[in-house]
């Protein structure tokens, strides 16, 4: 039998906390290792425990959510950041996604649907199920809606590196995964980034779901 997932809760709000604890208390492959009520003590317990996945508000007092996940995918490579917020705008979806978040759920969301994204996340995969995705995945940048070129085609290579990036792969682990130097896919990152004119993650994320590469689940 696989381990359980382990789960960081991040939320200022005592009956949230207690509300995902419940829903993990009922899923024997997951389990609570920690909570915390702000960002500086997520991070404390993050780097403590290692957590599989942390579930972070995306509005707290002092450090907010898109900060935490930031902090977490620089100093806890390992754990993977599920947003859990009311915020179902494409404004916030965005923050997060170029904060380097792997899962956006809204607080609206039925208990199976946060234990399904839970378990997408920690596979590996993104997990982006909100009703203003279609919103996010729509905007572009103006000139480049405008221009008739023919859009540049990635070589398989290419292809395999940008799917990694897209869902949540630092430079290291999509290198592990391929084997290839961190330097390689640095290189594969910018030549894409170049071809495709993608600036930032939250860019590679939307170009690999609009495009198939990535799905959206659920």
């Amino acid at each position: 039998m696989s381990a359980p997932v382990r789960i960081l809760i991040v939320d200022d709000h005592g009956i949230v906390r207690a509300g995902v604890q419940s829903l993990l208390e009922s899923e024997s492959d997951l389990e609570l290792v920690a909570q915390a009520t702000d960002g500086p003590s997520a991070i404390e317990r993050a780097r403590e425990l290692s957590p599989d996945v942390a579930i972070v508000d995306l509005e707290m007092p002092g450090m907010s959510g898109v900060e935490v996940i930031e902090s977490l995918r620089a100093q806890c490579p390992g754990t993977k950041s599920l947003v859990l917020t009311m915020h179902d705008d494409p404004v916030f979806i965005r923050a997060a996604m170029e904060a380097g978040c792997s899962g956006y759920v809204v607080k609206e969301a039925v208990g199976s649907e946060l234990i399904a994204a839970i378990h997408v996340v920690h596979g590996g995969r993104s997990y982006f199920n909100v009703s203003q995705m279609s919103n996010v995945l729509a905007e572009s940048d103006p000139d480049e809606a405008k221009s008739d070129k023919p859009e540049p085609k990635l070589s398989p290579r290419e292809r395999e590196v940008l799917e990694l990036l897209a869902q949540g792969f630092t430079n290291q682990e999509a290198g592990k995964q391929l084997h290839l130097s961190d330097r390689t896919i640095a290189t594969y990152r910018a030549r894409i980034g170049e071809k495709l004119g993608l600036r930032t993650r939250a860019d590679i994320v939307r170009y690999a779901l609009a495009h198939g590469i990535l799905r959206s689940d659920g």
